[in-house]
């Protein structure tokens, strides 16, 4: 078949069609410097589209007469991220190694900080999740795992510690007043102008004489030794430094609660006891409430309108730069809070009520023995601290997606010993019936399932990358599709159980 080449005001030998008729042209833009790929059989025509600038190295057109196009955006170097452009078919090359888990930003992520996120949407998936299988595979060939299920018998410790060292510390900030015991009899002095004073609630000058009480009179009136109050400014570093680290730490230990790993699962009302009583230097009524809605996240991952810790659809459009999810993260106390009331509301129970009455007690018990600085520096360190802080940085490193087709992210670093093991949580999905202080010999038995699996470095890293790269945002969540009946039991505890 005789076929001939166009080119566009260059070649003056016009067109000739070849045999059947059929015309085969390769078009080459003008300025373009693309090697030259032969016309096709067939006379069906293919082209190649290279944007304006690019130097890419030509790939010849497909069979079939189907048409190729090669497209890269404008100054990007055309790597693709594993974190949203891989398909299933390129998971071959996974699981990477533990510390690629937020590893992969490309080196211009400075230049886009403040750009768009690139996700639109979630991470459909169609398959179950898979602690339910990497449980029954280990406890088939490791059955000594089960010697670690149990409580933690120094959970208890550590909630009456903590509850002792805030009150302790809201009791330091509230206004120190003593009165005296010696009445003092205001004189006005004019004579001696050195010798006068201001009176700390009038605005004039008086001189103090000390008298002793029996000769006091009408005049004489009681006055305070007072300290100065703590400063708004002394008492917000103090509420983000170490009440927003203890009370984080609380929260964290009524995660462990509310698997009844304080006493074990034959006590589960001693369990909410010790939630609720941790719950006082809170400020806010939440330790049976946590319990309810984040076992539903064990037993729902990532099924839609289950699962309590996926972010809803407003988040992932609205929080979509930079600043925006710096927001988002700093505002993460109300949407954790809000969310499960949207998502999925749940009838309120007795212990819910018991709760709010209790924290509503203790909180009006420490405005009048303490002040009210008191409780606001216990009820803004929870803010703080389950916000853009770093101890709450496993709040996006456990679950979002850093890396495409991983959906559970363990962390082995220092912090763990702040927050009874909960960097292990690969694990403890696994697993959630296993105290936090075991789980690292769970690591230990089953290490040729765990090591493998990617894993985060650095807590505090992983807010600064989830802020600045514009691959990873709210939408960064594998979901499914809600269907309660492939519930597959990833947690043995009922939410409703006991309620």
């Amino acid at each position: 078949m005789e076929c001939r080449t166009f080119r566009p005001m260059v070649s003056s030998a016009p067109p000739k069609s070849g045999r059947f008729g059929l015309r085969s042209k390769t078009f080459r833009p003008q300025v373009q410097d693309v090697s030259a790929s032969g016309p096709r059989r067939f006379g069906l025509r293919s082209k190649t589209f290279r944007p304006q600038g690019q130097d890419v190295s030509a790939s010849g057109p497909r069979r079939f007469g189907l048409r190729a196009k090669t497209f890269r955006p404008q100054g990007q170097d055309g790597s693709v991220r594993a974190s949203n452009r891989a398909s299933y078919g390129d998971l071959a090359q996974y699981p990477p190694k533990p510390q690629e888990a937020h590893t992969h930003a490309s080196t211009d992520r400075a230049e886009n900080m403040g750009g768009q996120v690139s996700r639109t949407d979630f991470e459909w998936v169609y398959t179950d999740e898979p602690h339910a299988t990497r449980r029954r595979e280990i406890m088939t060939k490791y059955p000594q795992v089960k010697k670690l299920m149990g409580h933690d018998p120094n959970l208890k410790y550590w909630v009456f510690t903590m509850v002792a060292v805030q009150l302790t510390i809201a009791y330091m900030l509230k206004s120190h007043i003593h009165y005296s015991r010696s009445a003092l009899i205001i004189l006005e002095c004019k004579s001696h102008p050195a010798a006068r004073c201001k009176h700390p609630n009038q605005n004039q000058h008086v001189s103090l004489e000390l008298v002793p009480l029996e000769m006091a009179d009408a005049q004489s009136v009681w006055v305070s030794d007072s300290q100065p109050d703590a400063s708004w400014p002394l008492i917000l570093l103090t509420a983000y430094v170490i009440g927003g680290t203890i009370n984080h730490i609380m929260l964290v230990a009524w995660h462990e609660i509310c698997h009844n790993l304080a006493f074990g699962h034959a006590r589960p009302r001693a369990n909410k006891a010790l939630g609720i009583f941790g719950n006082v230097i809170i400020g806010f009524p939440a330790s049976i409430s946590f319990k309810k809605y984040h076992l539903e996240h064990h037993k729902f991952q990532a099924q839609e309108g289950f699962d309590p810790d996926l972010p809803t659809v407003f988040e992932g459009q609205f929080f979509c730069n930079s600043l925006g999810k710096a927001l988002w993260v700093f505002l993460l106390p109300a949407f954790y809070s809000l969310r499960p009331l949207v998502v999925r509301p749940k009838p309120i129970t007795d212990y819910e009520v018991i709760n709010l009455v209790l924290v509503g007690i203790a909180d009006a018990l420490i405005v009048y023995f303490m002040s009210y600085k008191s409780l606001f520096y216990l009820a803004i360190g929870t803010l703080l601290g389950l916000g853009l802080h770093p101890m709450a940085s496993h709040f996006i490193a456990e679950h979002y997606m850093f890396i495409k087709g991983h959906e559970t992210y363990s962390y082995y670093g220092p912090m763990n010993a702040f927050t009874f093991n909960l960097g292990y949580h690969m694990e403890h999905h696994d697993f959630p019936n296993i105290p936090g202080c075991n789980l690292p010999k769970l690591k230990e038995i089953a290490k040729e399932y765990y090591d493998p699996l990617p894993s985060h470095s650095s807590w505090p890293k992983v807010i600064w990358d989830f802020i600045t790269d514009p691959a990873i945002g709210p939408y960064c969540r594998m979901k499914r599709r809600s269907n309660r009946a492939r519930d597959n039991g990833s947690c043995d505890d009922d939410p409703d159980k006991d309620m």
